[in-house]
């Protein structure tokens, strides 16, 4: 009986200790204190052993993602307009220029022209879909995904550490759950 509290009590703490750890995440500050705690009362993971390297970084929040992607959405959409050194003067001048005041359709645009796709990844960050966003932003033409590489970077960091936090969290509520059904 002893020893069936005692693993109950353990996995209710690697439970709260991995909401802890998911709460932790979603800023853009470290959280290595938060991953330790769950490393000990939790039995070691690839999970656990992957996010050590994130934790001691972070990541930029959905909202810091979000309130940064109109910029780097604004170069991709130039980059992708770029005509080349071959192009005729004229389409280089206006490509110039255009550089200079972007238009950019905004909202829900239907097509796959690099307008749509940086209009729908816009919608899906907005909407804390960082995952599906970086899929959408997949389709852009090489020179728009260039120009957006740094925000890539910083948004694949964060869909890595949403995903394996709720895996880990997942793990621990499965396995308090497990006990909790076994009688223990």
């Amino acid at each position: 009986l002893e020893a069936d509290r005692a693993s109950t009590a353990q996995a209710a703490a690697a439970a709260l200790a991995a909401a802890a750890l998911v709460e932790a995440s979603q800023g853009s500050r470290p959280f290595a204190d938060e991953l330790a705690a769950l490393a000990a009362v939790s039995p070691p993971s690839a999970e656990l052993r992957a996010l050590r390297g994130l934790a001691e970084a972070g990541a930029p929040s959905r909202t810091a993602l979000a309130a940064s992607f109109p910029d780097f959405a604004a170069r991709a959409a130039a980059a992708a307009r770029d005509p080349g050194d071959q192009a005729a003067f004229g389409d280089r001048l206006g490509h110039a220029l255009s550089r200079v005041v972007t238009i950019r359709r905004v909202g829900d645009v239907s097509g796959d022209g690099v307008d749509a796709r940086l209009a729908r990844a816009e919608r899906q960050i907005g909407d804390g879909d960082i995952t599906a966003a970086l899929r959408t932003l997949d389709g852009l033409p090489r020179e728009g995904r260039e120009a957006l590489a740094t925000w890539r970077s910083r948004a694949e960091r964060r869909a890595e550490i949403d995903r394996r936090a709720a895996a880990l969290r997942a793990l621990a509520l499965r396995d308090l759950t497990r006990l909790s059904r076994s009688g223990a």
